[in-house]
């Protein structure tokens, strides 16, 4: 028991061995590029693009309500097919809000007939 917590100890004093430090010249060496990169992508202009994405089988369209301060505007119908998407609003949006509205559409294949099982004649007998 005691020969398990001595080799224990052994293998945390292990993990826990002291990484040597670097100087803070070779730290901001190292750090400046990567912060030049991030400023730098950082200043390109956003895309704000509203886009909406159709996940079902079915298609769908969508109509959007876009509110801003006292007025309302409103656009659509947009057909979405599946498993694709479509941009409504390109540039920056600037509302309070946006309403969507989205409905499925009828399905496109031919219906098939209910047709009601056929019946057989029964013959009745009169019992007597």
């Amino acid at each position: 028991m005691a020969d398990a917590a001595a080799r224990m100890k052994a293998a945390i004093a292990g993990r826990t061995a002291r990484i040597p430090r670097r100087s803070p010249t070779t730290r901001l060496a190292m750090a400046l590029p990567a912060a030049l990169v991030s400023f730098l992508f950082s200043a390109a202009p956003a895309h704000a693009d509203l886009k909406l994405c159709n996940r079902m089988s079915y298609v769908i369209e969508a109509a959007i309500g876009i509110d801003d301060k006292a007025a309302t505007a409103t656009r659509g119908w947009f057909r979405i097919d599946p498993a694709t998407c479509r941009v409504v609003v390109q540039g920056a949006l600037a509302a309070d809000r946006v309403l969507l509205n989205a409905r499925a559409l009828a399905s496109t294949a031919p219906r098939r007939s209910r047709r009601t099982a056929p019946t057989r004649s029964v013959s009745r007998r009169t019992i007597s």
